[in-house]
């Protein structure tokens, strides 16, 4: 993983952080999150992996099913966040993947494993957001009134 900051103003930062093949997506921003401090950011990216574990979420049984996704694919859209929990950066992403027939497939992200590369652009903000736990899904939400 290599990083780039691209814009550097008072009301935010934007970085270029660059993945290469043998990278995994999800715990290398998360690594870069706490190298960096961030405590509000949002992303998106494009690029390809070798495999992926995706989820959906059953709210009712308050779990993630995981998608298992075991061949090369594009990263066609990868969006997320970046807030704070317990005083930790939390990454936050969902991505679509395309296939080599065309279909895609997408969820929440617990695991992206690059090849050759995923070109990431993060904007930094300000103002710190935290989240909250959410006792009717189980998840971790943002909580803008903190």
């Amino acid at each position: 993983m290599q990083v780039k900051l691209v814009k550097d103003t008072p009301e935010e930062k934007v970085y270029a952080v660059v993945f290469y093949k043998g990278d995994e997506a999800l715990s290398g921003l998360t690594d870069f999150a706490i190298q960096h401090k961030v405590e509000d950011a949002h992303f998106t990216a494009i690029g390809a992996v070798s495999g992926a574990t995706l989820a959906w979420l059953d709210p009712a049984n308050k779990i993630y099913h995981r998608i298992p996704v075991a061949e090369q694919v594009e990263v066609l859209s990868l969006i997320g966040d970046v807030a704070t929990f317990n005083g930790k950066p939390i990454v936050h992403m969902h991505a679509v993947l395309g296939k080599p027939d065309g279909t895609t497939i997408g969820g929440h992200v617990f695991e992206l494993n690059v090849n050759p590369t995923l070109e990431v652009f993060v904007t930094v903000d300000t103002a710190p957001l935290k989240k909250k736990p959410d006792e009717a899904s189980g998840m971790k939400v943002i909580d803008p009134t903190q």
